[in-house]
């Protein structure tokens, strides 16, 4: 396959994708198009604050101390 076979097959993925959507209802295309967790299927929204981040570490070393 050539660069160009590879891009129009590309172009046609994304468009059989969209067309997909337009066949479904408004919530089942919200619920389609939401990012999801691939383990358990949580909603990226939940996912909230990452605990593990420490804001005081990361000001410190922002100011180039160690």
């Amino acid at each position: 396959m050539t660069d160009a076979d590879f891009l129009l097959c590309a172009a046609h993925l994304l468009l059989d994708s969209e067309e997909a959507l337009r066949q479904l209802c408004p919530g089942c295309r919200a619920r389609a198009e939401a990012e999801l967790c691939p383990v358990c299927g949580g909603d990226r929204g939940e996912w909230g604050v990452n605990l593990a981040f420490d804001q005081a570490r990361f000001e410190a070393q922002r100011r180039g101390e160690r």
